[in-house]
């Protein structure tokens, strides 16, 4: 049985439009650590905190939103506990869903080649797992029950998705040994004399 050429059907743009409301979905989680970090590392703390040395050492003003300090930095040793949770649970949420998003993205990509629908009802379980694991950004934090059962979903569709796109990868390599296979003829040549 030779192996069939992958086509589009329908159900790439659906993978494709999955894909793409992952990336919106990974740029609001940007924006909520945003938010929280605005809330926290606000122009009067940053001020109070930090104004005077930064003026002296940089001749600028104090960064808006405690730039370049990522949670756990000089700014945030000046941070209530409270908000040191808060900041580090909305980064941890943004950097957990930008660490495996190329993971996510290219194997759902490699497994639509053959398999898009497949590869589309992963994409909306790994949309619907990581709406859980936001649950992180709750005073429970990794403790949240909603967040661990988002992760351990996202794991298990991503780990079925990585078999999906193995089994697509596959098909593509058994179409490239067939392309270069000499093509015999199957018809009868008769040259006359």
């Amino acid at each position: 049985m030779s192996p069939s050429y992958p086509a589009f059907v329908p159900e790439h743009g659906y993978l494709f439009i999955s894909l793409l409301v992952l990336a919106i979905q990974m740029l609001i989680c940007a924006f909520c650590a945003g938010r929280i970090r605005n809330q926290v590392f606000t122009k009067k703390f940053m001020e109070d905190n930090f104004g005077e040395i930064h003026f002296r050492e940089t001749r600028n003003s104090t960064p808006i939103g405690g730039f370049p300090d990522m949670g756990c930095g000089r700014y945030s040793d000046k941070l209530t506990y409270y908000d040191w949770f808060r900041l580090n649970n909305a980064q941890r949420n943004h950097y957990s869903y930008l660490e495996n998003f190329s993971v996510i993205a290219l194997t759902l990509l490699i497994g639509g080649i053959y398999y898009p629908f497949y590869s589309t009802v992963f994409a909306i379980g790994i949309f619907i797992s990581r709406i859980l694991y936001g649950f992180y950004l709750t005073p429970k934090g990794v403790a949240s029950a909603f967040r661990r059962t988002g992760e351990f979903f996202q794991n298990l569709l991503l780990f079925g998705a990585l078999i999906v796109a193995l089994v697509s990868a596959y098909q593509l390599t058994k179409l490239g040994s067939q392309l270069s296979q000499p093509k015999i003829s199957t018809t009868n040549s008769f040259i006359a004399s």
